[in-house]
């Protein structure tokens, strides 16, 4: 993995990146992932997705090594800037369930969660 300091920049690296969709990027990421890993989480897709990630995982051989390296950098930086209480705090899963599944059911959800974590709290006191 190049260290962002360390990539060389070029207006062909730039133009790629900017061209590149967030497909493509998680193309990337699961071909770097292997093929147990990016099967398990395939089985989560909807088949619009598995065809336009698989899609995106083909042409991928065609991505410099260059755009491949950025992609994982910005991936790990992204990890990194996540710390350990803001991951899979109660804002965060809102955030998530709301993307993935919606206002509706993230609302549901939410108040669901909040209940049981509240239980649990005056249960275990």
């Amino acid at each position: 993995m190049a260290d962002n300091d360390t990539i060389q920049w070029t207006p062909e690296l730039r133009a790629e990146m900017e061209a590149m969709t967030s497909t493509q990027r998680a193309a990337v990421l699961m071909l770097l992932l292997g093929e147990e890993q990016a099967a398990e989480i395939v089985k989560y897709l909807s088949p619009k997705e598995v065809q336009a990630l698989g899609a995106a995982m083909v042409q991928a051989s065609s991505l410099s090594q260059g755009a491949v390296n950025v992609v994982l950098d910005q991936f790990v930086d992204m990890l990194k800037k996540q710390n350990s209480v803001g991951l899979g705090g109660s804002d965060y899963v809102d955030r998530v369930m709301r993307l993935a599944l919606g206002i509706k059911f993230a609302k549901k959800h939410h108040k669901t969660s909040m209940i049981q974590t509240h239980e649990r709290f005056f249960l275990a006191s």
